[in-house]
């Protein structure tokens, strides 16, 4: 034991030598042409939004290998987003503490960075290590002593599971999807009654009437605030939103939006009341002004002259949260209080939009995004498409033949089939009608049996399952679903209705087989 101690203090006296020393400039220029200092341990982003420190002292690593890390995030600094370095900063540490002590930059060999990735893996955050691969093939490219070329490739070939989205939006979760029509009205209803604290109500209406994310709505000054009057007299409301995820250089883009006049008499409401609070300091007044604690707010020396007085995104999602509960709003669909938080009043405004027929295109500028692919999960979430296709093509048998739900195979009951396979006919309504039939795959199922498998390709029905019988109890329990619910864009009914017409197809192939080998009659078909 003494032996050992020993050769540890060796090891700690006679430190390995440092293949890699990054010559500290001591202060870099960001995108947005903002100087930051990178003297010490510790770095300040220039994010008016949200703190953003980078704290080296928390990442325990040789020198060499940190200073490679931060040779890479200097060129995060002076070409990305401040809050994309902070995010890549904060994964870069996780890695670290994933993986087994490194000594110096010759420990990062392949298969050393594999087995973090694999227990990483374990851990179910494989897909931050992105971000090791993206700082890899970085200083591969800059020759760096340690990073090698057919490493980086080797890297670059790994599959990565990415997060996924729109789960809570396509699923319509009672707790994080979009609100419903019950509770949607609900909440404006409290608004319009003045519960709660002006900002709550300001911040609520914001996200609801715009569906911006809160990074954008806390950097909205007084100037982007716009009324205009009408010969009439009626008056009209506008924002200029700032735009976030463009790659937008030196400032912010705006995109100016109509509000509703409820929400700009609040707006109106709660500048006047930041001037009684903090007196009129100009058109850049920021128009979420925080009200508490201004000598703890940690804003970079260099934002501090316009950002001070700026809302942080944690206080604004608090208001929101709270709000809530200041304003007693009880769920219908759950009977407990109802859950509110910014993204979820974001998934609300898109799948509003989506089922009042918004454009894919159209809504993906509307909630600030570069591309399509996000909005398109608010489109197939929305029944009232799939209403509109079925008017189009509904009475067209070129279309209609063309839409198979029932993807699998039909058989006959061998008695040979493993009972873990074997796939229990459990309705709705907790019957047990018999075995339908069996699972054919041949992987970990994620399906909810049995109404899931007969829109499977991997289900193999019996020719003698009760599908006759499922399909009838199904029928009772879309109906009763349908009473209950009044809500045309209910998202179960549909599914369930999609199950009707996979179970359907099951039916008309047996026949057909009957009727092609005459075969006899089942009681059960």
């Amino acid at each position: 034991m003494q032996g050992a101690r020993h050769a540890s203090f060796d090891k700690a006296v006679q430190p390995v030598k440092q293949l890699y020393e990054w010559q500290n400039p001591g202060r870099v220029i960001d995108r947005n042409g903002i100087p930051v200092s990178t003297v010490g341990e510790c770095w300040r982003v220039n994010n008016a939004a949200r703190c953003g420190l980078l704290n080296w002292g928390l990442i325990d690593t040789p020198p060499d290998i940190k200073d490679t890390a931060k040779a890479w995030v200097v060129h995060l600094l002076e070409s990305n987003a401040p809050l994309t370095v902070a995010n890549c900063f904060s994964e870069f540490k996780y890695f670290i503490a994933v993986a087994e002590p490194f000594e110096c930059l010759h420990d990062l060999t392949y298969p050393a960075l594999e087995g973090t990735l694999e227990r990483m893996r374990t851990l179910g955050t494989a897909r931050k290590f992105a971000v090791v691969r993206q700082w890899y093939r970085w200083c591969a490219d800059q020759s760096l002593p340690g990073f090698r070329e057919e490493v980086a490739a080797q890297l670059d070939q790994i599959k990565l599971p990415y997060l996924k989205a729109g789960v809570a939006v396509m699923t319509r979760d009672p707790r994080s999807g979009p609100l419903d029509e019950q509770e949607h009205w609900l909440l404006r209803q409290a608004i319009k009654a003045g519960e709660g604290e002006l900002i709550e109500r300001v911040c609520v209406m914001l996200v609801l009437e715009t569906g911006a994310r809160p990074a954008q709505l806390v950097l909205i000054e007084e100037e982007d605030f716009q009324i205009y009057r009408a010969p009439s007299g009626e008056s009209f409301y506008s924002l200029g939103i700032p735009r976030l995820k463009q790659r937008t250089v030196n400032g912010h883009e705006k995109k100016r939006r109509r509000i509703s006049p409820d929400l700009g008499v609040l707006i109106q409401a709660l500048v006047a009341q930041n001037h009684r609070q903090h007196g009129d300091r100009g058109p850049r007044m920021p128009l979420l002004c925080t009200t508490k604690n201004l000598h703890l707010r940690k804003v970079p020396e260099p934002l501090q002259a316009q950002y001070a007085l700026h809302l942080a995104t944690r206080s604004f999602s608090y208001h929101v949260e709270h709000y809530t509960l200041a304003a007693s709003i009880i769920s219908p669909r759950t009977g407990k209080l109802l859950r509110l938080c910014p993204l979820r009043l974001r998934h609300t405004f898109g799948t509003r939009h989506s089922e009042q027929g918004t454009p894919a295109r159209l809504l993906a500028e509307l909630l600030d995004h570069s591309y399509q692919t996000s909005s398109l999960y608010y489109v197939k979430s929305t029944s009232k498409t799939v209403e509109r296709l079925n008017r189009a093509l509904g009475e067209n048998p070129q279309f209609t033949g063309m839409i198979l739900r029932f993807l699998g195979r039909v058989e006959p009951r061998t008695g040979a089939e493993s009972p873990a396979r074997i796939i229990p006919g459990v309705t709705p309504t907790l019957k047990n009608l018999g075995g339908i039939g069996f699972c054919g795959a041949d992987y970990l199922c994620q399906l909810y049996p049995p109404l899931s498998c007969y829109v499977c390709p991997k289900f193999v029905a019996w020719v003698d399952g009760p599908h006759q019988q499922m399909l009838e109890e199904l029928r009772v329990q879309v109906e009763a679903l349908g009473q209950r619910s009044g809500n045309p864009s209910d998202r179960i009914p549909h599914q369930l209705t999609e199950v009707m017409e996979a179970i359907q197809a099951v039916l008309a192939e047996i026949d057909n087989g009957r009727k092609g080998t005459d075969a006899p009659h089942h009681a059960n078909a």
